[in-house]
């Protein structure tokens, strides 16, 4: 057993004393993705969905909450809050107060200010990070042992020095993106990858025909992505709901797809194919396969 207190000190060669662990849903209250959320610091937008609830932190409350040169630890926790991952590493290397805090003659700011270095209104402090570059580490899976952690919520490091541990994993490289050509993977495998950010980059910017097959019965359901973050987008919401909002796939329950489904990738389209050539491109191997009449394609 590896305590992730003791790997990150380790790995990194940083010191975790008056550090902080936060977390982080994967999720917020308004239904917005990762990838929407930002963080104001001083020098612009921080484009790492981690550093999100940062900015709750440091509004509305009259104290400092971080100290120079120490380190935040943030940890993401999925929606059916078991599962939860090593999501970032950031150095705190400087603070900056906001002079007109609380002050009437001066309604809060909703956008980030130069002049006061801070980023939303009735935030007192603002801190500026310096990220640590976690490579294959980011998104590596953890366990909470005899501890429940609430959204947000920060802790000295060394006050959970044994509650957080790293999950053993035989092979780290199975955690890297195989290839388009060796995507076969369950629907709960894909649950893991698919927010690690070699999956991520390798899938946004890919079109292509995939296959959905049901391990249990193995019929099977051909679909295609062509739009905005091309298959991660479309994958995504397969994982989310398990259906992705398909009639064929609905009547089976999320349940019984997330423990059968597992998915293919078909065939790779390049950037330049249109989405009508794209979707002549499904339509062939859904003759191919006959997923019209023995799978659960209905149109």
């Amino acid at each position: 057993m590896e305590y992730l207190y003791n790997f990150i000190e380790q790995t990194f060669g940083i010191n975790l004393a008056d550090s902080k662990f936060t977390l982080n849903q994967e999720r917020n209250t308004k239904g917005e993705t990762p990838e929407q959320l930002t963080m104001r610091l001083w020098n612009g937008t921080l484009k790492d969905w981690e550093y999100s609830n940062l900015v709750a932190w440091t509004g509305k409350r009259n104290q400092k909450l971080w100290k120079i040169g120490t380190y935040i630890v943030q940890i993401y926790r999925r929606m059916d809050g078991q599962r939860y991952y090593l999501g970032s590493i950031a150095k705190v290397i400087d603070r900056k107060e906001n002079p007109y805090f609380e002050q009437a003659e001066h309604p809060g700011i909703s956008t980030y200010s130069a002049e006061t270095g801070c980023n939303c209104e009735n935030t007192r402090y603002t801190y500026k990070l310096e990220p640590i570059d976690l490579g294959i580490y980011k998104g590596y899976p953890l366990s909470i042992v005899d501890y429940k952690l609430s959204q947000a919520y920060q802790l000295d490091c060394a006050t959970l020095k044994d509650k957080i541990v790293m999950q053993p994993i035989c092979n780290i490289t199975s955690y890297r993106f195989p290839g388009y050509n060796n995507i076969n993977h369950s629907f709960r495998q894909m649950q893991t990858l698919i927010d690690l950010p070699e999956w991520q980059t390798a899938l946004k910017h890919q079109k292509g025909v995939y296959m959905l097959v049901d391990t249990a019965t193995g019929k099977q359901y051909i679909g295609s992505a062509y739009g905005r973050n091309r298959l991660w987008s479309r994958w995504k919401e397969y994982l989310t709901t398990g259906h992705g909002g398909n009639i064929g796939l609905v009547p089976l329950g999320q349940e019984y797809i997330f423990e059968n489904f597992k998915m293919v990738l078909l065939e790779r389209c390049s950037d330049d194919m249109s989405d009508e050539e794209i979707i002549a491109e499904e339509s062939k191997f859904k003759e191919k396969f006959m997923t019209k009449i023995f799978g659960y394609n209905n149109n």
